[in-house]
């Protein structure tokens, strides 16, 4: 019984990192933003972004746009909208759309 609880115990700190494994990170990164650590989330995203996850790249563009976690810039806050939104991810073109781009 004893090595059951410690085995449950090993478990329960392994499995979550296999929640990330096999996705873009939009998960991870959703996680950071919505927790406020802007700055986790900035560099998470650029890590994704940098294998072309669109979700990434759309996190990376409302950071640059609103200056969470990093400096704003408008004019990288556009590319990574626009490339997610190349990619087909629907809340880059909302984005862009509700601010005018």
């Amino acid at each position: 019984m004893k090595y059951l609880k410690v085995l449950v115990f090993c478990f329960t700190l392994i499995l979550p990192s296999f929640a990330y494994a096999n996705d873009d990170g939009c998960g991870l990164i959703k996680a950071l933003y919505d927790s406020k650590d802007y700055v986790s989330a900035f560099n998470t995203a650029k890590t994704y972004a940098a294998d072309g996850g669109a979700c990434a790249e759309y996190y990376l563009g409302v950071m640059y746009y609103t200056g969470y976690g990093t400096r704003p810039n408008g004019r990288l806050a556009v590319k990574y909208l626009n490339n997610a939104t190349r990619k087909g991810y629907k809340p880059a073109k909302e984005y862009l759309s509700k601010r005018g781009g």
